[in-house]
């Protein structure tokens, strides 16, 4: 009987300890800027971490960031008659995360929501011009090519998931709200070479933030402290009997 209530006793003192989370989500709507000179960004605010009276003990902080291209296309007509057009053309996003209320630092001392890319790329040689009229865009033929973004469905996706650096998770813990700042910018890279004509169009994208708060309510130590000393108790009396 002794060694079952033993049992018991640990087994209910392990149950009593465990980790609670709070997960907030702000996902960022789709967005396509005319123009790369034009960055297009998103403001929100989170809660912070309330410790409920110091009930509860933060563990940690996650920030998950996570940007997601598609669409768009570059096309690209080689109009020089003696000089073909080498290189590569790409459809980019670039997307950063940012605040001014807390940091966004990991263990390493590093921003890993800061400057993701997605890119949809193609390397590609272009022929000299094949009688197309000089000046102007005209598809077909080998002189001529079209890189097209992938659709919704199939979006290119980057994304920056990591741990606040410990010392910084106090700007996170409090009653009030942070804010965070979304940007994101659309580029076209053209090849270079030749003598090139070209009509684009940017690319959309949206992304998803998610801050996560892994937490130890401090009842849940409480009782564990309890059942330890009542289990060392009944040990004691186990073998001294």
């Amino acid at each position: 009987m002794k060694k079952l209530l033993i049992i018991t006793l640990a087994l209910l003192a392990a149950g009593s300890l465990h980790a609670d989370t709070i997960v907030q989500t702000h996902n960022i709507a789709t967005h396509g800027p005319g123009s790369a000179l034009d960055p297009w960004t998103d403001n929100w605010t989170f809660d912070k971490f309330d410790t409920l009276g110091g009930t509860r003990t933060l563990n940690s902080v996650q920030v998950e960031f996570t940007i997601f291209a598609w669409g768009g296309y570059i096309g690209s007509d080689n109009d020089s008659p003696t000089t073909t057009a080498n290189g590569s053309v790409s459809l980019d996003v670039t997307a950063s995360l940012s605040s001014s209320d807390v940091t966004l630092a990991n263990s390493l001392f590093q921003n890993v929501w800061t400057g993701l890319l997605v890119r949809e790329l193609d390397t590609l040689s272009l022929a000299t011009n094949d009688t197309d009229t000089v000046g102007s865009y005209q598809t077909g033929g080998t002189d001529w090519n079209l890189l097209s973004g992938p659709t919704e469905a199939n979006a290119n996706s980057e994304t920056g998931d990591d741990f606040i650096i410990e010392s910084g998770e106090g700007s996170y813990t409090g009653t009030g709200i942070f804010g965070m700042t979304f940007t994101s910018t659309q580029l076209q890279n053209l090849l270079s070479g030749g003598d090139v004509e070209s009509i684009v169009s940017a690319q959309d994208a949206k992304g998803v933030v998610t801050v996560t708060y892994d937490y130890v309510p401090e009842p849940a130590t409480a009782s564990m402290m309890l059942f330890v000393g009542g289990l060392g108790f009944l040990i004691r009396r186990h073998f001294v009997a």
